[in-house]
């Protein structure tokens, strides 16, 4: 896919691969949090949510990713590996993992729409270049392993260990496989990343609806009770989007059921991923503002056979008088 720039440039949706490296056995790898500790941190805001950094380390001592190897400087929120030299005094306990290994911890690990598109695109990527016996060290979070297990259960039941922020884990009798992302937001990467894992979604959920009656059109509101960051339309300003969609769709004599989606059901609880992966597999058109809810995109058929059946998606993006406003990258899911 390649966006056309003025003066007829492009822009391709595939990137150079994230560089990584393979560390002999006997590395270790782990992911800081000063939160208890803020007063003995160089860098006091790590919280192993949104301000992420990661060490990697051989027995010998050697970094996965030295200075010489970084863009940034340390404090700097695109750098996510820093020296364990100046946080192993943080390890609350250590584990061992045998045999080979991959390990990833990315931004806010807690969070469902980061965990879709800025944490496991690069998951999936490490998954399609290491052996299929390689073990996974991932965050201890209760969004990861929900996720995860929605996506593979096979995968987190045989292959996957959930590390806690401050564990430091050594891998023994086998690599240790890290990957550097030049930003926490990999969805940078675009379809390098986000490939692979929407042929692994896939390989477990192969749902495809062809017909117009079994398709959905989505509309997104963020007017619901678990909504956060703002973003939220003014009521009579989304009624007036619904009744233009409507409209619309009478028009052009669209098959397609309307689907209102909030993330959650009529009582107000959050809907079963099962529910929100069918709306979004169905989907021949998503619409509504910049959130979470439209990280559910990912669930959408992965292998269009031309653009009349890629879906489209119309994202209101947030301008500068919004109190909460979010400037690019973190503002869109173009790349997604």
């Amino acid at each position: 896919v390649h966006i056309e720039r003025a003066g007829g440039m492009a822009d391709s949706f595939d990137k150079v691969p994230p560089e990584y490296v393979a560390l002999p056995p006997g590395s270790n790898v782990a992911c800081w949090d000063c939160s208890s500790r803020s007063g003995e941190c160089m860098n006091p805001t790590i919280n192993a949510r949104n301000v992420v950094k990661c060490s990697g380390w051989t027995s010998g001592g050697d970094e996965a990713f030295g200075d010489d190897d970084e863009d940034y400087w340390e404090g700097d929120p695109r750098r996510i590996w820093v020296s364990y030299k100046e946080y192993e005094f943080l390890g609350t306990k250590r584990t061992v993992i045998h045999g080979d290994a991959a390990a990833f911890f990315g931004f806010f690990p807690t969070n469902f729409g980061h965990c879709l598109h800025d944490n496991f695109p690069m998951v999936a990527f490490l998954r399609s270049i290491v052996p299929e016996h390689t073990k996974f060290i991932l965050p201890n979070t209760e969004m990861y392993k929900k996720l995860l297990t929605f996506i593979d259960p096979s995968f987190v039941e045989n292959r996957v260990y959930f590390f806690d922020a401050n564990e430091i884990v050594t891998v023994e009798g086998g690599t240790l496989t890290v990957a550097k992302a030049d930003s926490l937001i990999v969805g940078e990467y675009g379809n390098t990343l986000f490939r692979p894992l929407r042929h692994w979604i896939f390989e477990n959920h192969p749902e495809h609806y062809t017909q117009p009656e079994d398709k959905v059109i989505v509309f997104h509101t963020r007017n619901s009770a678990h909504t956060e960051h703002g973003r939220v339309l003014e009521p009579q300003h989304e009624q007036d989007i619904l009744a233009l969609i409507r409209a619309a769709m009478e028009k052009y004599n669209r098959k397609e059921e309307l689907v209102i989606f909030s993330g959650q059901d009529g009582a107000g609880n959050i809907l079963p991923l099962e529910e929100q992966f069918d709306t979004f597999r169905r989907a021949s058109t998503i619409i509504g503002p910049h959130g979470s809810g439209l990280a559910n995109n990912i669930w959408t058929y992965p292998f269009p056979k031309d653009c009349n059946e890629r879906v489209q998606m119309l994202e209101f993006m947030a301008g500068s008088d919004t109190p909460q406003v979010q400037h690019p990258p973190f503002n869109g899911y173009y790349w997604v």
